[in-house]
């Protein structure tokens, strides 16, 4: 592409430009810019289609390129770390500075100590412009520091804080001249000291501060004062900084933006204007962000903890119209993203069932594992997704690692969902996990055994690998013991006489007990059982590998004696004698989309039933209702045991058909919450 440019505005362009290269110059020797010789000539060999394609290509560099000698190519651009974006307030704030200051400006340059410094200061012109103030602050601050490394024992600068004082006052004094790059040099030579002096850092946030006012605070000080500014003491500054800079632009480009969530502190809020901008752009430009684009605004959702649903939507809205032109990496930043949220969005699932099943083998193992565990987070069945994952296994087990074995298989116990093949599956299984059995994270293998056995498919291979590697387990790890324990339980049927045997208290470490909600609901249970039986309850027992919230051993005239029983630490439980058990069912025991009980659950009304055992099963809270009451608990279990159970109290006795009906109207429909 060719660019043609007259004689005369070549010969006006370059007399400004070498003016311009000189003061950049003399800025650059007093440790404002740092640029690298390399840097600037590969900037001017650079050729015309290379500085298109990086949206360089202006007039000024044009220019430079014909002017003999000007390797400072870039006058109105500003570099940030590995971007470039346009400062376009830049050719705004360079003063025109007279003679006598440009004098200044060598002299400054040529002061080897803050003392001649000093003495230029005595002789400078009657009036200093703010930009030399700035640049003699820079000065006097890069001599200290030198002064301080060259001493054995460091020692207190001589420099007057008076004059320090004056120098920022007149820095401020003309704040609209002030250039962005002198503003962040200032705040990173006297910021980023571990203890600043309170007086000099006043002044430079008072800078900060004025220049927002003004309102010329430009992208790049917003970009590098953000990273200047990490510590929490300036939380409420960089607020205000972010704040500003919002405000200002109600459009980005997708550069600016994606620039512009990287630099956002973790420790600060994301601010409403900015949501909105990421939205407008997802909703305007959303063709244009690529795979790039929307992996990193999820990864940087991710990072600021952001729970903004009509982001959510949009994000997953994108993924479904060009799933099949998303990078892997990327992929695993939007799965990520809506995992930590927890949250099920029909348009994501809808296209990793698209990309799974078109990819078949070909997807990667990280993809599918990542897809398995954001399915399991929010308990929703695909069987187009686990059907995949299936024939993924048995293709490509051999490369499976001891994470991928984990995250793939489990979900197949965690759901209930029998696997394609299941002779060859479980074989691969017993094939393939021995082989990274050593590689697996604490009680990961102990839980992906689980997974198999509420499948009712229990491995001696597994078993005994199991047992080997417990031998240099810690003992005093309680989680890892507990799922060990759970993992070496035979699935065969047990027998009433022989359930004491298999029966004893767990942990509280348990996950029922991460869950306040819950944790309080059976409490309330506990205390309405309690009531119709008038003695305590055994509570938080497990049987087998099945946790269980209560249970009653009846003897054969039906009167309750489990803690008589369970007080003699019998070996069995007395002939004649019945053994009920009863287990609270709360919403995230079920699967969001079908209603159906999760792997865990199902197989143990399928093994109770087997074993003969009666096993009830309760449904204490429903969607939209947080707290079940002692009365419509009482109310349940009379109507569940009072068939098997002499109840020594009646709820329904002395209450009204008014009240019941109220009791019966909260407590209907308890069936599978969602």
């Amino acid at each position: 592409m060719a660019v043609s440019i007259s004689s005369s505005l070549l010969q006006t362009s370059v007399k400004q430009l070498v003016t311009l290269c000189r003061r950049r110059l003399l800025e650059r020797n007093l440790g404002q810019v740092a640029a690298s010789v390399a840097r600037c000539q590969k900037c001017s060999s650079t050729t015309f289609k290379e500085r298109n394609r990086k949206k360089l290509y202006s007039i000024s560099t044009a220019i430079a390129e014909r002017a003999d000698g000007i390797y400072d190519v870039p006058i109105i651009m500003r570099h940030v770390g590995d971007k470039i974006i346009q400062d376009e307030n830049y050719d705004k704030l360079i003063p025109q500075l007279s003679e006598e200051e440009m004098i200044y400006m060598e002299r400054l340059q040529d002061c080897e100590s803050s003392s001649e410094v000093l003495h230029l200061l005595d002789i400078q012109p009657d009036i200093l412009s703010s930009h030399a103030a700035a640049l003699t602050l820079i000065k006097l601050k890069v001599l200290d520091r030198k002064r301080r490394d060259k001493q054995k024992t460091p020692g207190k600068s001589f420099v007057s804080k008076v004059i320090i004082q004056q120098l920022f006052g007149i820095a401020q004094r003309n704040i609209e001249t002030l250039s962005d790059e002198n503003l962040v040099e200032l705040a990173k030579q006297f910021l980023e000291e571990k203890e600043p002096e309170s007086e000099i850092k006043e002044f430079t946030l008072n800078l900060i501060q004025k220049k927002m006012e003004d309102g010329t605070l430009g992208k790049y000080a917003v970009f590098s004062l953000t990273e200047i500014l990490q510590n929490t003491k300036h939380t409420d500054l960089l607020q205000d900084i972010w704040l500003h800079i919002t405000s200002r632009y109600t459009e980005l480009d997708l550069e600016d933006l994606l620039k512009y969530l990287d630099h956002v502190p973790a420790n600060m809020d994301i601010t409403d204007q900015l949501l909105k901008i990421i939205q407008s752009q997802l909703v305007k430009f959303g063709w244009q962000f690529g795979s790039r684009g929307i992996g990193k605004i999820s990864a940087n959702l991710s990072r600021l903890k952001c729970r903004n649903d009509t982001l959510a939507f949009s994000i997953a809205k994108w993924t479904l119209l060009h799933i099949h032109e998303i990078k892997t990496s990327d992929l695993l930043n939007v799965l990520t993203y809506f995992q930590e949220r927890q949250q099920h969005n029909a348009d994501l699932i809808h296209a990793l069932e698209k990309y799974i099943f078109s990819k078949g083998p070909q997807v990667k193992n990280e993809i599918l594992g990542q897809t398995l565990e954001y399915l399991c987070t929010i308990r929703y069945l695909s069987p187009v997704i686990m059907d995949a994952a299936s024939d993924h296994f048995l293709k490509c087990g051999e490369s499976y690692s001891a994470t991928d074995l984990y995250l793939i298989l489990k979900s197949f116990g965690f759901f209930g969902y029998e696997p394609r093949k299941q002779m060859a599956f479980f074989q691969a299984a017993d094939h393939y996990i021995p082989k990274e059995f050593d590689k697996f994270q604490d009680a990961d293998v102990y839980k992906l055994m689980c997974s198999f056995l509420w499948l009712g498919r229990s491995s001696s291979l597994l078993r005994g690998h199991a047992r080997r590697k417990s031998w240099s387990m810690d003992r005093s790890d309680i989680k890892c013991l507990y799922w060990y324990r759970r993992a070496m339980v035979q699935p065969t049927p047990l027998t009433t006489d022989e359930i004491s045997m298999f029966t004893f208290d767990i942990p509280m470490f348990n996950v029922r007990s991460g869950n306040q909600r819950n944790y309080t609901t059976l409490q309330v249970a506990k205390k309405a059982l309690s009531s119709l039986l008038k003695l305590p309850v055994v509570d938080n027992i497990k049987v087998k590998s099945f946790l269980i919230d209560f249970m009653l051993v009846v003897d054969e005239n039906k009167d309750e004696i489990s803690r008589k029983v369970w007080s003699s630490h019998q070996d069995e439980v007395p002939k004649a004698s019945k053994v009920i058990l009863i287990k609270l069912h709360f919403p995230e025991h079920f699967c969001a989309n079908t209603g159906e009980l999760l792997g865990e659950y199902s197989m143990a009304k399928r093994y109770f039933a087997m074993s003969n055992i009666p096993y009830i099963t309760l449904s204490p809270l429903k969607a939209g209702i947080e707290q079940a009451s002692v009365e419509i608990l009482q109310m349940h279990f009379h109507y569940k045991l009072h068939e098997l159970v002499n109840l020594k109290f009646n709820p329904f006795k002395g209450v009204s058909n008014q009240r019941l009906l109220e009791l019966w109207e909260s407590s209907k429909n308890q069936g599978p919450p969602v």
